[in-house]
């Protein structure tokens, strides 16, 4: 089981390294957005570690996607090569928890950094909030977990329902990501008319009821996703 971890890490070091790319690109544009903006605002107020954001949802993202679409190919050629499923899915998953814990530390870096660069360069400003206070350990959590559930759901589909069960993902996604303020826009300001019963139904479920409902969300499709690939066939490709 140990090799097969270290398997993981040398075969799917390239997307991986894709996504450390994505991070550091994200990070950088972060960076130079808010030094723009604290320099050219008249009254900039107080700065958001908005470096660090888009760092940590590079990481999220990139996840999901790059590592659930890469490792379909991975885990194909594994079984063709006689690596057990049990074995193969197993030493993934452990391979990713300790990606993202090893992801975790370099995101504390970079509030850190981030926060240093501000307080040398913007200290007459406010704070707020402070990476500290922003990296939570609860944010932590869903930042170890959150993506890799969503990963084997992607990867899962498309083995069980090829390209085309992977396009339906990518559209909905772009979906929500151009319409989504749009629909939660409409439905807050019609609050008290054609979506009251639903602004009534938000409030009236507790917030840990909510993180109950996702959790439950985030075991049924990591279920599914695990499901589907352990009963794929071993065919290299889309077919």
């Amino acid at each position: 089981m140990l090799k097969q971890i270290k398997n993981e890490f040398v075969s799917c070091g390239k997307p991986r390294l894709m996504i450390v790319f994505f991070v550091i690109g994200l990070y950088l544009v972060g960076l130079i957005m808010v030094n723009i903006i604290m320099r050219v605002d008249s009254d900039p107020g107080e700065y958001f570690p908005l470096a660090t954001l888009m760092a940590v949802m590079a990481y999220a993202m990139g996840t999901a996607f790059f590592d659930g679409i890469s490792f379909v190919h991975d885990y194909q050629l594994a079984i063709i090569m006689g690596c057990t499923r049990r074995t193969k899915l197993i030493s993934h998953i452990v391979a990713c928890l300790i990606k993202s814990a090893a992801a975790l530390l370099v995101i504390i870096g970079l509030g850190a950094g981030e926060h240093a660069l501000y307080m040398s360069f913007f200290a007459s400003y406010g704070i707020s909030p402070e990476p500290v206070q922003f990296l939570k350990l609860g944010f932590f959590l869903l930042f170890l977990i959150v993506p890799q559930p969503i990963a084997l759901f992607i990867a899962g589909v498309s083995c069980r329902f090829s390209k085309k069960g992977y396009m339906v993902l990518y559209f909905v996604f772009l979906f929500f990501c151009l319409f989504g303020t749009r629909i939660v826009r409409y439905i807050v300001n019609n609050a008290e008319g054609s979506t009251r019963w639903l602004v009534s139904l938000v409030k009236a479920v507790p917030l840990a009821g909510w993180m109950g409902l996702g959790a439950a969300v985030l075991v049924l499709i990591a279920v599914l996703g695990t499901r589907w690939l352990y009963k794929c066939n071993a065919v290299l490709g889309w077919s």
